[in-house]
């Protein structure tokens, strides 16, 4: 697993560090689809991973609120802490993500978990937290800039960025990182150079 992402001279970092719990709450709309392997942890796999996997399988299994759930830990690799089974409600797999997020040295928790998913109001609006958060961890290299002042916003899984960045290059830049961000269905670009109109 790459620990950055590198395109135009930019770094970008692709911790979760700081976004964990807006990451959780909206990580359950990916059910099915995440990209992490979905094997069991192999027998080489590494101590710390194993340990983790230990942590997690735990956490998860003394939770009440999720004892009559078909919810476990399905695979860790990297530090990457996969759930999965049946949950019975979308709140079990919110609290699921939230315990996984909460062990120590877990890097990234991704959900294979089936359960309802009827989509309310209030889950379109986590996802926008999420992408929001995970816009801002991408953006973090064009944010440092000198004379940028980047805003995010999301509604509707449209991203708009606002404020100041010193180049068109920096411009087009936070453009492209920001459609990095899984579940963006547009990018709307409002950054300028200082001065500018």
């Amino acid at each position: 697993m790459r620990d950055a992402y590198e395109h135009d001279g930019l770094t970008v970092p692709l911790c979760a560090a700081g976004i964990a719990v807006a990451a959780a709450f909206a990580a359950v709309l990916l059910t099915s689809r995440s990209a992490v392997s979905a094997e069991t942890v192999a027998p080489g796999a590494s101590v710390r991973d194993r340990a983790i996997e230990e942590r997690a399988r735990h956490a998860i299994d003394d939770a009440p609120s999720l004892r009559d759930t078909g919810i476990h830990v399905r695979s860790v690799e990297s530090g990457v802490v996969v759930l999965a089974g049946e949950a019975l409600t979308l709140d079990d797999q919110v609290r699921a993500l939230q315990i996984a997020w909460g062990v120590p040295a877990v890097r990234w928790v991704a959900s294979s978990m089936r359960g309802p998913e009827t989509f309310t109001d209030r889950d379109r609006a986590l996802d926008d937290v999420r992408i929001t958060a995970q816009a801002q961890d991408r953006l973090a290299p064009v944010r440092l800039l000198p004379d940028a002042e980047v805003g995010i916003d999301t509604e509707d899984a449209v991203v708009t960025l606002y404020g100041t960045v010193p180049t068109r290059r920096a411009r087009a830049a936070a453009e492209r990182l920001a459609w990095m961000v899984d579940g963006v269905r547009a990018v709307q670009n409002e950054l300028r150079p200082p001065g500018s109109p």
